[in-house]
């Protein structure tokens, strides 16, 4: 699934954050199954709502990390010290976002 069109939610829009969880939830879920049908496991985490937003940043990191690991790409970027009350740190965690998740669409093939 791409989501690179979420490259550019705004900052501090509540309804475009909801539909960036959404579609990136889903996004890992896709990721997940694809991984699965090619023998390989993820852990996944409860992306789709923000809820404690250390403890989201933190899981979901953990899936881009594993996922970046189980299909040997590098160059995951950092996002330990992001702050999304930032507006810059903000738009360039979510222009980092975007790219990680192509990197990894691609090499599974994953086109839509």
């Amino acid at each position: 699934m791409d989501i690179s069109i979420f490259a550019d939610t705004p900052f501090d829009d509540e309804d475009a954050m909801e539909d960036f969880l959404l579609a990136n939830s889903l996004s890992h879920s896709l990721v997940a199954t694809t991984l699965e049908q090619n023998g390989k496991f993820i852990a996944t985490y409860p992306i789709s709502s923000m809820g404690d937003e250390s403890n989201w940043k933190d899981e979901h990191y953990r899936m881009h990390q594993d996922e970046f690991t189980l299909l040997g790409l590098t160059g995951m970027p950092d996002w330990t010290g992001f702050d999304f009350e930032d507006e810059a740190q903000w738009a360039d965690w979510h222009s980092q976002h975007a790219v990680v998740h192509q990197a990894v669409n691609s090499v599974l093939g994953i086109t839509t």
